[in-house]
């Protein structure tokens, strides 16, 4: 097939720029629209910039290699995270063997700053144990504004001082996981969850974080261990606290996070298993529904794939990657007749509304040229 052979031809380049691409969520753990991500070589200086679409997902082609100072600002302008990241070319990313995960996708999740130790409202008689639970509070949420403005050290002082006189250390030392996380020290991101971990086993937060940064270094069956663990952690708290959406989603982001490993090892059928589940949670189902689509796709379950990706155009008809893997999947089950390769009639609107919606998107070209393909003319 000629989408096929597209493919091939992309995978052999090894271009001396790369994509960089991302999917950014909101403080509620849903996608942030219209946030502009900046890179900014430390190196040279020179700058990159893109802005999330509906979906928080966003791409910018031609990034040339090297570590950059990450920024990302809502519409308002209102700076949201800052971090450092390496852009590596294909190449140093086979070679580089302690990273485990994709240096060149940033996957932000705003939510992580959404919780925080418990503290007594004000004007309350404190006892000497609620005295410390605010004043942890207070340094956490001191050294959440460090790292938001790019002042790591800062950020950790305030965690390790908070660690050190809350009743219950585990948020300050989650906080300290993210931080190293953001900043590419992953096996110091490790060691703070597993502090927080032990410090407070409940949170399934804190095993979400362990396993993103178990994936970073590499470490894939320990990930799969965090990941269910804080799913089990998570569906704990639904059982007290049905229906809250931060904690739905989580289990949804968890259940994606394993599906991809899965999809890596090629256990298709257990990563599709996964995105069916997370469907059911999150608070952006088309996503979930559009990488069920992709791994039947993969797994050669062509009319599973269809109505996978159907799902995902009903559930956000403006979503326009599955579109794209419909007709990919529509045209394989096409039938010879008379001489002519017969595809559904459904194969050709699906590729014109991913043209309509992404006319920039990856697979344009690709989209193109089966179109084109099809048309009669271009079978004579």
């Amino acid at each position: 097939m000629r989408l096929v052979a597209a493919f091939i031809s992309l995978l052999m380049l090894v271009p001396q720029t790369v994509l960089v691409s991302g999917r950014i969520l909101d403080r509620e753990g849903k996608p942030l629209p219209d946030a502009t991500i900046s890179y900014t070589s430390l190196q040279t200086g020179r700058g990159y910039q893109a802005k999330t679409d509906k979906n928080g997902e966003f791409s910018m082609a031609g990034v040339a290699a090297g570590y950059y100072q990450v920024k990302i600002t809502d519409s308002s302008g209102k700076q949201l995270y800052s971090g450092k990241r390496n852009v590596l070319l294909a190449t140093d990313r086979e070679a580089d063997k302690q990273v485990g995960a994709d240096q060149n996708v940033l996957n932000v999740d705003l939510s992580v700053y959404a919780s925080a130790s418990p503290a007594p409202a004000a004007g309350e008689q404190l006892s000497p144990e609620q005295r410390s639970a605010r004043e942890a509070a207070e340094l956490i949420a001191k050294g959440d504004e460090f790292a938001r403005n790019d002042k790591l050290e800062d950020a950790l002082a305030q965690y390790k001082r908070a660690a050190a006189i809350a009743p219950n250390p585990g948020f300050a030392l989650y906080r300290s996981c993210n931080a190293k996380s953001n900043y590419g020290d992953f096996a110091a991101a490790a060691d703070f969850c597993r502090q927080a971990i032990a410090a407070d086993p409940a949170q399934w937060d804190f095993y979400q974080s362990l396993a993103s940064a178990r994936v970073a270094l590499g470490q894939t069956p320990e990930a799969l261990e965090s990941y269910e663990k804080g799913i089990a952690r998570a569906q704990d708290a639904l059982q007290k606290n049905p229906g809250v959406p931060r904690i739905r989603n989580g289990v949804a982001q968890m259940l994606t996070a394993e599906g991809s490993i899965h999809v890596k090892q090629k256990k298709f059928d257990q990563a599709a298993g996964e995105f069916t589940r997370a469907a059911e949670f999150s608070a952006y189902p088309a996503m979930a529904y559009s990488n069920l689509c992709a791994v039947l796709y993969n797994s050669n379950h062509m009319q599973d794939a269809v109505a996978a990706c159907q799902k995902a155009n009903d559930s956000d008809p403006n979503f326009a990657d599955p579109y794209f893997t419909k007709a990919s999947a529509l045209l394989a089950t096409g039938t010879v007749q008379n001489g002519n390769y017969v595809v559904p009639p459904d194969t050709r609107v699906a590729l014109r509304k991913y043209l309509e919606l992404a006319p920039n998107g990856q697979h344009v070209s690709e989209a193109r040229a089966l179109l084109e393909g099809l048309e009669p003319s271009a079978r004579k």
